[in-house]
């Protein structure tokens, strides 16, 4: 694609707002406590966008459309799992963790398991953040390539870098700000794609509506009893993890509730972002749906090339690149930007919030000034940023991407979401036994994995993981709760006092 003056315009002042937000707001960094929850001060409703882009992702951008436009709306249920927790009472942590929590969401774990646990913890979610970070630089560098001819990894880095430094100069207030423009540019690409798509088919968007759901494009709801593929069934479970672990132990999301000026603020931002998130997901469902309807009456032999070769996240950026008119090209590369730079510039933040507070000040300098752990924490964004790079060029050779995340992010996240599950809601488990069922959890997760190597399975083909490789992190959950529930009523404390007690119940009965 050739961009246009107007293409060109649009980039230019996306990338030239970003960076002087970050540098207008690093003027008042003085503490951590600046840096990492913007003096307590953010307002909800900016704190509730940042959390929309961040779940959004280019995941989101690309992905989505890729999966609707091939099979139907069934990912959905994933998503739809969030605002399920939301009603049922998760908005509980938000002023509960306020109390507990000063900034990392690991001091709760401390409390509730010892450091021992804390530290398991602390490698969990960095090796997650982690991912999540080389995920979305790699995917949406990988569209953008696509889209213009730039070399994929003069991309990378380039946004890599750019992100790494708004992110290092401003901290989480940088990061926020940015993240609310950054969505609602996002959100304004989506609604774009579907405006140009309902003037090129017959009867508009309620005629290729129509059509769609005529193509079965809609469905939602595959109930089959089965937990070998992703039906609701297996998307449902996974999607109650993923977002459990999501409001009640992801650091992304712990962090903004330090930031609110109010526990009202802190669960208007939850609720902003939980709720949300759904119809933005659903938009960019409906870009593929739509994308559908327009290759059946324009086709493409291109199109039909990736589709042939079950490549359907690649149909999207083709639109992009020989569909749309000259401006609207450019809103929408800016938005494929600010997809991956709101969720790669809270990782990045977190992951130094989660080095600088559970690990520098916790183990190997408590009383480090705090002018050294300021520019510890500056200088460790960047780190992760250059780290962030080298992942994602590494992650070159992935394809089919969306099936591909969610079972990294169900690897991964399984464990820890159990450890939360404890720590919130039994009042007996304790550190000894909820490190037996890490260690089991651990086990589940290798047997989970295994599949993608084959090495035992190939040899032992009874040993293989019997359901969907997304339930991976279910059964690891599962696993560790049971396991660490019944070890804590088995084994006694590690020491006579441990700080054990149900601090969350007492709380809230109290």
């Amino acid at each position: 694609m050739r961009l246009g003056l107007l293409d060109w315009a649009f980039l230019a002042a996306y990338f030239t707002v970003i960076v002087a937000i970050g540098v207008y707001v690093s003027r008042r960094d003085r503490t951590t406590e600046d840096y990492f929850v913007g003096s307590r001060k953010i307002p909800g409703w900016a704190l509730g966008l940042s959390i929309l882009g961040t779940c959004i992702s280019s995941v989101t951008y690309v992905a989505y459309p890729g999966k609707s436009l091939i099979h139907d709306w069934q990912y959905l249920v994933q998503g739809l799992m969030l605002p399920v927790l939301v009603f049922a009472g998760a908005l509980a942590v938000v002023p509960f963790y306020r109390r507990y929590v000063r900034v990392s969401v690991n001091e709760f774990i401390e409390l509730r398991f010892g450091p021992r646990v804390r530290l398991f913890t602390l490698f969990v979610l960095v090796t997650a953040e982690l991912t999540r970070l080389a995920m979305v630089l790699y995917l949406v560098s990988l569209v953008i390539h696509t889209i213009t001819g730039w070399p994929l990894v003069a991309v990378i880095t380039g946004m890599g870098a750019i992100t790494a430094a708004y992110s290092a100069a401003g901290g989480i207030k940088g990061v926020i700000w940015t993240d609310v423009l950054q969505t609602l540019v996002l959100f304004a690409g989506g609604l774009a794609v579907v405006f140009v798509v309902s003037l090129q088919v017959p009867g508009g968007f309620f005629g290729a509506a129509s059509e769609a759901f005529g193509a079965g494009k809609f469905r939602l709801l595959d109930l089959s009893p089965s937990l070998a593929r992703p039906t609701f069934w297996v998307l449902a479970l996974s999607g109650l993890l993923n977002f459990f672990y999501f409001l009640a132990g992801n650091q992304n999301q712990v962090q903004r509730y330090q930031c609110a000026a109010s526990d009202a603020e802190a669960r208007k931002a939850a609720l902003i972002g939980a709720l949300g998130s759904v119809p933005v997901w659903a938009l960019f469902l409906l870009v593929g749906t739509m994308l559908f309807v327009f290759y059946q009456h324009h086709p493409d032999p291109r199109v039909s090339e990736f589709l042939a070769n079950g490549k359907g996240d690649k149909v999207f950026p083709h639109f992009i690149a020989t569909q749309l008119p000259s401006g609207l090209s450019g809103l929408l590369l800016a938005g494929l930007f600010a997809a991956a730079m709101s969720t790669a510039d809270s990782s990045m933040n977190a992951l130094s919030t989660l080095i600088v507070t559970d690990l520098y000040r916790r183990f190997l300098r408590p009383d480090a000034p705090e002018s050294r752990a300021l520019s510890l924490a500056r200088w460790l964004t960047f780190a992760w940023g250059a780290l962030g790079i080298v992942l994602a060029l590494a992650m070159i050779r992935v394809q089919t991407f969306l099936n591909f995340y969610f079972e990294v992010v169900a690897i991964i996240g399984g464990g820890i979401a159990g450890v939360f599950a404890l720590a919130l809601f039994s009042r007996r488990a304790h550190a000894r036994g909820v490190l037996a069922g890490i260690a089991a959890g651990l086990l589940v997760t290798l047997w989970g994995s295994e599949q993608y190597a084959g090495v035992i399975t190939n040899a032992y083909p009874w040993l293989k993981f019997p359901w969907d490789p997304i339930m991976t992190g279910v059964v690891t959950s599962v696993t560790v709760i049971v396991v660490g529930y019944l070890m804590s009523r088995i084994l006694r404390p590690a020491y006579a006092k441990e700080k054990s007690d149900a601090v969350l119940w007492d709380t809230l009965i109290n």
